[in-house]
């Protein structure tokens, strides 16, 4: 802001200096009303008035300069403050991220594991019990095929009816396997959907922290270049932007506590569901 051209002391005191070789003033005239002692004093008097106004004018101006650059400082300063914190908030949430993508793929792998590890053991037991009950089946036709009479062909007929439930039993088995690898493709599919949804939303709020703080930013280095006399409209706007800010952060913080519930909750499913088909094949 460019100040006022007020005269300067030395100017006020050069016109106001009595004049030692004529005894008059400058710009007065010689008259006898005009040399008086009295005269003379009046207007020493009004030349040092005008210096100390001059003074003032100047010191006033020296502050306002400095409390315009001490508050503009101040707001820069704030504006680094908040980015440093948003940076650090944007990468603890990146790693807590990874780390919760990794903790549930590695839960998610150990659970199918076990998962895989007791169907295919309770088949192997299904299988060999299945085998070793044909084979019987197979050896008890075989001996009753040599015995004649009434009494083999009753046996024929009853080893036909087992061997005709071994293979119902079989067939049920098969369809039942079947089943649980369908449920299990299923759950694969809806956990990586789930993680997909949470990536997304997490890119997408990057995005929209990271265009408002731009935008702000923009806003304040137009402001800087503003006269002061604009500077309580100025300091409005900032204000309002940053509660703006302040207010979209907060909502961001409270989508994605949002999305992690849901992620906990979808764990949360996932795991139970493991845990009854855990229980429904040690049942069997």
């Amino acid at each position: 802001m460019q100040e006022p051209a007020y005269p300067s002391e030395h100017a006020y005191s050069a016109s106001m200096v009595y004049n030692q070789d004529s005894g008059t003033t400058p710009g007065v005239t010689t008259g006898g009303g005009f040399r008086s002692d009295k005269l003379r004093g009046q207007l020493i008097s009004v030349g040092e008035r005008f210096i100390g106004f001059d003074k003032t004018i100047e010191d006033e101006a020296v502050r306002r300069k400095q409390v315009s650059e001490k508050r503009f400082g101040d707001l820069t300063e704030s504006l680094v403050r908040l980015e440093k914190a948003m940076n650090a908030e944007i990468k603890r949430r990146v790693e807590a991220n990874k780390t919760l993508q990794q903790l549930t793929e590695k839960m998610a792998n150990q659970m199918f594991e076990r998962l895989q590890q007791k169907v295919h053991h309770q088949l192997q037991k299904i299988a060999v019990a299945i085998d070793a009950l044909l084979h019987r089946c197979s050896a008890l036709e075989n001996g009753l095929s040599q015995i004649k009479g009434d009494i083999p062909s009753k046996l024929s007929s009853d080893v036909a009816n087992m061997r005709k439930q071994a293979e119902d039993l079989r067939s049920a088995w098969e369809a039942e396997r079947k089943q649980r690898e369908e449920r299990d493709a299923h759950l694969l599919k809806r956990l990586s959907e789930i993680e997909f949804s949470t990536d997304a939303k997490f890119e997408t709020e990057m995005r929209l922290m990271e265009e408002q703080l731009e935008l702000v930013r923009r806003e304040i280095e137009g402001l800087a270049r503003i006269d002061s006399s604009v500077e309580e409209q100025f300091r409005g706007f900032t204000l309002e932007e940053l509660s703006a800010l302040k207010n979209g952060l907060a909502l961001c913080t409270q989508s994605r506590e949002q999305a992690d519930d849901e992620i906990v909750q979808s764990i949360n499913h996932y795991t139970n569901v493991l845990h009854k088909c855990l229980r429904g094949a040690n049942t069997r």
